[in-house]
């Protein structure tokens, strides 16, 4: 997802160094880099565990007989080696999109701290990356945003969305767009940030 973003990162490095202009900033430039394979490296993982989980409730369906309760919902009898299969993909799809944002949150910051000499970067926001990272993960606790449910949602339209289940008074409270949308912002608000590199 972010090959794109690496490559004109590259060459924003270069268009610095031909200047002579950026010391100790080609440290910086080098983590942004390592930042964002490792965001693109997350981002192919959690697609791939996603799409298997999906793929396996998919067979359960059909292999595995299930009943309609009277609420409307299927109750389906799955073998336990098969639910252990299914919970250890969800376990991996919430890792590594916790990892994400936590990654993602540092490239935003480095950007941010305004020691890369890129014009523009000390306003650079990816608010997506920015909330689920700040409100939902690192500081839940905090009294904006009070949301402590560890539940996880995901399927093919947004991506994983973390903490959609929350008690009433939380329902509208920094609401997880999604994996998928807030990655995309990130990769658009970096190529847009580098764009301004001439």
């Amino acid at each position: 997802m972010y090959e794109e973003c690496r490559n004109e990162l590259r060459r924003v490095r270069t268009v610095f160094a031909e200047r002579d202009t950026y010391g100790r900033a080609f440290l910086l430039f080098e983590e942004a880099d390592v930042r964002l394979q490792q965001l693109s490296f997350l981002y192919q993982k959690v697609r791939e565990c996603a799409t298997e989980h999906l793929e396996v409730q998919r067979l359960w369906l059909a292999a595995y007989p299930h009943t309609r309760e009277a609420d409307g919902s299927d109750t389906i009898e799955v073998p336990a080696e098969e639910e252990r299969k299914a919970a250890q993909l969800a376990f991996q799809v919430r890792l590594y999109t916790e990892c994400f944002y936590l990654l993602a949150g540092r490239l935003r910051e480095l950007i941010r701290k305004g020691e890369l000499p890129i014009p523009g970067a000390k306003l650079f926001e990816a608010a997506g990356v920015r909330d689920v990272r700040n409100k939902l993960l690192q500081h839940p606790e905090g009294s904006d945003s009070r949301v402590f449910s560890q539940s996880i949602m995901f399927g093919p339209e947004h991506g994983p969305v973390l903490k959609p289940i929350r008690d009433q008074e939380r329902s509208g409270v920094f609401l997880d767009a999604g994996l998928d949308v807030n990655a995309a912002e990130l990769r658009d608000e970096l190529l847009r940030l580098f764009a301004g590199v001439r």
